[in-house]
């Protein structure tokens, strides 16, 4: 088969002939007899008889320079973005491997993806011949000669009145493949070798190749020490100064790097064979640019380096077996010989002749590569807890999951994700598995599962792979992104901080900025937005809370630069949850402006880190006008100091101060505001509920309530409760298994078999799904009934601890829970003792709002009468 560009016809594939896009000859020009009449083909005739000669491509066109730009922007735009990525300075050898497969990755996605694309949706269709015409007689139409169902099969896409290919298209990227089709004319059109390997190249190799460029940003250099103390064999083998202290990772990098190399190795030569089998019938080896450039250069690379990057590889693991023998034998194991040479022979003989203890021999190599092992492990224990998969969300890219990205992505600036994710459940039912950048994700409700998750099973289940690589240029390590030993740290120093007393001590100043939202609202009954205010009420006291300034939004006395800072920390929150969506995807979301935002986030907190840490000083030092001791909590309440003061008197790192006060003021942002925002809600919408709350406020007398009688006013608890039930402020949660594990109820066709879980699942759940189950609330969940917890028994059980969880549950819930009840009950006796009636000013529904918290979009508009 040969192609003959710039006007003349292209035989492409078996028996396909078509019109290169932009012909400057009229269809008269293709000798085809089955797809024209006479007239046509005396047209012809004429032309293949005619003494001219055909023309012959340009050598150097327009589109082949196009096309040259366009490969060589690739390759600098993936050796910029490699050295944007990559932390600094990092060894040669890894910018060299991070550009290639990120310049792979660029490839196969855009430029091979758009061959995939002409081959599926750009085509021509055949003129239908005339019936009365001679010519269909002797030369029918293809599509006559293809009537049965085998003959039909035959053509692709089985429309044989249709020929598919880039050549059929003007497109750019069209263009680019009709310029590479001068060398190899099977490009421009459908042929199915091509296809196929393409179909694996696009969707396998290039997201491939971009999770190796993700795992090579996760390495560190080693430091100076660390390269100073290996030992002479060590530094003899050691390829770089980059080997990752984690075999997990190190393992994985290179078992993967091995597989995309050793394909793309497979696919060229599957390419090519075919061609060079059958006389190089579709390459143009007469032309020496097309020959040399096209075939050789352009094809040439991609055996090149995934031969180089094969190297890397076998070095890099044969390095590793001589660390993991030279541990050994630093452990007082017997001296041996490493292996010296990568033939598999000589591996054999080392094996039998230096390691007869095959376990030890097994210890060795699964020290730096524990895949196997953790295969072997994984197995076990699926079968011998009788796991059986779950249901599956279905898929239309069953590979990375982006329809279910995009959908989620989609109902989420739509503001429909609670409903849609309510309705996901009821169709695919309690427990489903779906897929996420090829992630698997666990979506359970079922209370056993999540009594394993949250309680028996929490060490297992953690959250710092999921958040800490998204969250770390924001609020770094902190008891919302780390795990074990780190989040119990955190989690020891902010306890203290929310104990009974402490909270106690500040319901008063929560009392002096309540006076000043009350008196914003209009007494004779105007309209007016409860949720704004309630949110601005909290601005000021949370900062109060935790810094020891308030922000000042009610008073409208806020500065410039605190003003920078909460616009700052809302976009560097944005961002950092974004980040978490975007799973391993992650490092696409670096733009300036989120970098921008965490610095003036990181610079308004250290001003006041700083002071504490004066504070800490002063206290230490004894200078403090109360001599107390490094850990006296006491002090710390009876002089409500901040949050950020009582940190400092436990450590005196800034960075840690910095991170903990930040993830503090990302948990409180407008949670207690939401809670109010959406009781009053409900109150309005359900007059007869006030009254009677009123009444029960009203029979405390004019003394304000205190912190204990405010837990233990019972209908005011019920509405509480209520209002979490169906409006919790966190209304999805989510953990990543740390080791394998299972989960007791999910599996098999009646969901009642255990499930495996391996290691990396991510587990997700919904409370706002779970708190709406008629199974357990009864057919009238969806209602506003805060009766049912005086009139249903089970609601007081310990059971419910699983499915009544709006604060989390287990020894990772909310550490604020007593803290945000307890001011939200303050705030609601002091409104309606005030206020003898509510009423609603909005006739919508409640619609959610889901960021990190969930609020109503609509706000809450009320009338209030004094």
């Amino acid at each position: 088969m040969r192609l003959i560009a710039s006007g003349t016809k292209q035989i492409l594939g078996a028996g396909e002939e078509i019109l290169p896009v932009g012909s400057n000859w009229s269809s008269s020009s293709v000798t085809d007899p089955l797809c024209h009449s006479s007239n046509e083909m005396a047209a012809s005739d004429s032309v293949t008889t005619s003494s001219s000669p055909l023309p012959t491509p340009s050598l150097f066109s327009r589109t082949t320079l196009l096309s040259l730009l366009f490969s060589l922007a690739l390759l600098l735009t993936a050796i910029l973005l490699s050295r944007h990525f990559l932390p600094r300075p990092s060894p040669r050898k890894q910018l060299i491997l991070h550009t290639w497969h990120l310049f792979d990755f660029l490839i196969h996605t855009l430029f091979e993806g758009s061959y995939l694309y002409h081959s599926f949706f750009s085509y021509s269709t055949l003129p239908a011949a005339s019936s009365s015409s001679s010519s269909s007689r002797d030369y029918p139409h293809p599509a006559s000669l293809l009537t049965s169902s085998s003959s039909r099969a035959g053509a692709f896409l089985r429309r044989p009145d249709r020929r598919y290919g880039a050549a059929h298209s003007s497109a750019p990227t069209a263009l680019l493949w009709q310029e590479y089709s001068h060398a190899d004319s099977r490009w421009a059109n459908t042929d199915t070798n091509i296809i196929s390997i393409e179909l694996l190249t696009v969707f396998i190799a290039g997201p491939l190749a971009c999770y190796i460029c993700y795992l090579l940003q996760q390495r560190q250099p080693r430091s100076v020490h660390e390269r100073a103390s290996t030992t002479s064999t060590e530094n003899t083998n050691q390829l770089d100064i980059f080997r990752d202290k984690n075999s997990n990772n190190a393992a994985t990098l290179w078992f993967w790097m091995t597989v995309l190399a050793t394909g793309e190795i497979y696919g060229g030569f599957m390419t090519f064979a075919p061609e060079w089998l059958s006389g190089n019938t579709s390459l143009s080896t007469g032309n020496r640019m097309y020959l040399w450039l096209y075939l050789a250069f352009f094809n040439g690379i991609w055996i090149v380096m995934p031969g180089w990057c094969l190297w890397v590889a076998w070095s890099e693991l044969r390095a590793a077996f001589h660390d993991g023998i030279a541990r050994t034998e630093a452990e007082g194991k017997k001296e041996r010989t490493p292996p010296q040479e990568p033939i598999a022979a000589v591996v054999l003989i080392i094996f039998f002749t230096y390691y007869q203890n095959t376990a030890q021999w097994i210890t060795i190599l699964f020290k730096e590569n524990k895949l196997t092992v953790i295969y072997l492990q994984n197995l076990y224990l699926a079968r011998s807890n009788g796991c059986l998969p779950p249901r599956r969300y279905p898929h239309r890219d069953p590979f990375l999951g982006l329809d279910f990205f995009f959908e989620t992505g989609k109902i989420f600036s739509e503001n429909r994700y609670l409903p849609e994710l309510l309705a996901r459940y009821k169709t695919y039912g309690p427990t489903f598995q779906t897929n996420l950048f090829g992630t698997p994700s666990i979506n359970t409700i079922e209370p056993e599962n999540l009594q394993a998750v949250y309680s028996s099973d929490f060490r297992i289940w953690g959250v710092e792979p999921l958040r800490l690589p998204a969250q770390d240029p924001f609020c770094g390590r902190g008891f919302i992104t780390t795990d074990g030993a780190a989040w119990e740290h955190s989690r020891a120093l902010l306890k203290p901080g929310f104990n009974r007393a402490n909270i106690v001590a500040g319901l008063e100043g929560l009392g002096e900025a309540l006076d000043k939202m009350m008196n914003k609202i209009p007494s004779d009954g105007g309209t007016v937005d409860l949720q704004a205010l309630f949110f601005d009420l909290y601005l000021d006291t949370s900062t109060e809370f935790l810094f020891g300034e308030s922000y000042g939004a009610l008073s409208n006395s806020s500065s410039k630069e605190s003003q920078a800072f909460m616009d700052g920390f809302d976009h560097a929150m944005f961002g950092s949850g974004f980040r978490i969506a975007l799973g391993p995807f992650k490092f696409l979301y670096q733009n300036s402006k989120w970098r921008k935002a965490c610095k003036i986030t990181h610079a308004f907190a250290d001003k006041y880190v700083q002071k504490a840490l004066e504070y800490r000083q002063s206290v230490m030092s004894g200078t403090s006008e109360d001599d107390k001791a490094e850990n006296d909590t006491s002090y710390f309440t009876s002089q409500n100091k901040p949050l950020l003061y009582h940190l400092a008197l436990q450590t005196s790192s800034p960075l840690t101060l910095r991170n903990e006060i930040l993830q503090t003021l990302m948990a409180a942002q407008g949670t207690t505001a939401a809670l109010l925002s959406n009781v009053f809600f409900l109150l309005t919408r359900h007059p007869a509920v006030y009254q009677r709350l009123r009444q029960e406020i009203l029979a405390l007398g004019d003394d304000e309530p205190d912190f204990d009688r405010l837990l233990h006013l019972k209908y005011l608890q019920n509405i509480l409760k209520e209002t979490l039930r169906l409006h919790p402020i966190f209304p999805q949660m989510n953990r990543i298994a740390l080791h394998p594990t299972t989960l007791p109820l999910g599996g098999g066709p009646n969901r009642t078999a255990p499930l495996y879980i391996p290691t990396g699942t991510v587990f997700d759940t919904s409370a706002y799904v779970l708190h709406r189950q008629p199974s357990i609330w009864g057919p009238d969940a969806d209602a506003f009934n805060p009766d049912r917890w005086d009139t249903d028994p089970n609601l007081e059980s310990g059971d419910m601890r699983w499915r009544y969880m709006p604060f989390g549950a287990g020894p990772r819930a909310c550490v604020g829970k007593y803290k945000a009840l307890g001011e939200a009950a303050f705030v609601v006796v002091r409104v309606v003792r005030r206020y003898g009636g509510c009423e609603g000013r909005d006739g919508r529904e409640w619609r959610g709002r889901v960021m990190l918290t969930s609020r109503n979009l609509g706000g809450c508009w009320v009338g209030l009468r004094v």
